[in-house]
């Protein structure tokens, strides 16, 4: 009986080890796809128009970062399209812990991920900000290591900030300011 015990555990664990590295897969997939569609301002990644007002214009994204709540391309209405940027909202709870435990999960995610841009492998360089609940906001600012010149403009952001009585995990890319 213990040896069945300890098969079952050893093939439970493999599984999810399996279903782990999957879901890595996948989301290094997704946030290369939405890397190689950023010179052309995320064209061929915007889905339906969602959103507009004086400022931007917001469009589902077609692709989705696996566990993102939810996906979204903005448009600056002056027509900048180096300003266009991607954006997932990949968490949402009132637990500080909780947040935090995911912006590090995501974090790490985003080190280990390997891009194929171009002709050329990547990763993505960043510091990890230690977040505090006294302060409403933290994020890491990511480069892609190496760079080519399509891509040497380009930033990736994770955040973690606190919006009314939640605190959200967010990510994006793009070029501009994204505190705006």
């Amino acid at each position: 009986m213990p040896m069945k015990t300890m098969i079952f555990s050893l093939i439970v664990i493999l599984s999810h080890f399996s279903a782990v590295k999957a879901q890595d897969a996948t989301f290094s997939k997704v946030l290369e796809k939405v890397l190689a569609d950023y010179p052309q301002s995320f064209k061929n990644v915007r889905g339906e128009l969602i959103m507009e007002d004086e400022e931007e214009q917001r469009y589902s994204s077609k692709l989705e970062l696996p566990g993102a709540m939810d996906c979204l391309v903005s448009m600056p209405m002056s027509g900048e399209r180096k300003l266009a940027k991607w954006e997932a909202l990949c968490f949402s709870s009132a637990s500080f812990d909780d947040a935090v435990n995911n912006y590090k999960k995501l974090h790490d995610q985003l080190l280990k991920s390997t891009l194929k841009l171009g002709k050329s492998s990547a990763r993505l360089r960043g510091e990890y900000a230690v977040p505090n609940a006294d302060e409403s906001f933290t994020s890491i600012i990511y480069n892609i290591n190496p760079a080519s010149a399509s891509f040497r403009k380009v930033k990736i952001e994770l955040e973690l900030v606190h919006v009314l009585e939640e605190w959200r995990v967010n990510l994006r890319v793009g070029s501009g300011d994204f505190s705006e």
